[in-house]
């Protein structure tokens, strides 16, 4: 009776070909797994900050446009700081003279400029004021105290406080999730500026997905502030 088999080359060949195609398919599906993670995130970072302002309207009749003073690490004023440190996990907080390597990383402090919640540089010639309120679940808001009550943006017309939402505090990548039309599947070259497109509307295949998203604190809701954000939160 003969006995066949495979030969080694032929299991070579196979071996090379699930290689090929895992090599392919891999990064594209760990790639969708954050995608994902980052938006889920993002989602329960809204819920928390709605949580927050519900919990200060019905405690001290205060929500995001009562808010009068712009004071950090006092939690008595009628701040933003306060009413984050008052109804939120915290765990650390880092100021506007912060220079130590988690202000680096996220560009808050006197590091880099974040911009009003649409636009983050990665600029390092100046210092910004902004500071950064870290979460239990390693999440993080970024503000700028000077901008910490309401106020109408003069190009936009938006009343309310701009903050950034980093859903993984100082892990990279700390970039601004954003909407470009020269983007493909999601994918954009690494050295662009993080900036919200303005030229067309978001869609699957040029919405990309960071771990940073723009929020606007208005009244008694915290909402997605930009295309990217509201894209992610309401359409996908």
């Amino acid at each position: 009776m003969n006995k066949r088999g495979f030969t080694l080359a032929e299991v070579l060949i196979t071996l090379g070909i699930i290689g090929v195609i895992a090599a392919m398919t891999v990064p594209t599906l760990m790639n969708n797994s954050t995608e994902i993670e980052f938006r889920s995130a993002f989602k329960k970072g809204l819920a928390s900050l709605n949580q927050a302002v519900t919990m200060n309207v019905a405690l001290d009749s205060v929500d995001f446009d009562s808010l009068t003073s712009n004071v950090v690490n006092n939690t008595e004023a009628d701040s933003l700081y306060a009413l984050i440190a008052n109804r939120m996990s915290t765990t650390k907080f880092l100021d506007t003279n912060n220079d130590s390597t988690d202000a680096k990383l996220l560009n808050i402090g006197q590091v880099a400029h974040v911009g009003l919640g649409n636009t983050a540089d990665n600029s390092t010639n100046s210092g910004n004021g902004n500071v950064a309120m870290f979460f239990t679940d390693g999440s993080c808001i970024i503000w700028n105290p000077t901008k910490g009550t309401a106020w109408t943006d003069p190009q936009s017309k938006i009343q309310g406080i701009r903050v950034i939402w980093d859903v993984n505090g100082n892990k990279k990548p700390n970039r601004l999730s954003w909407c470009d039309t020269a983007a493909v599947r999601g994918q954009k070259d690494k050295i662009t500026k993080p900036t919200e497109d303005k030229k067309g509307p978001c869609t699957d295949d040029n919405i990309v997905i960071r771990d940073q998203f723009s929020v606007l604190l208005k009244g008694n809701r915290a909402i997605p502030n930009g295309k990217a954000a509201h894209y992610l939160f309401y359409m996908k």
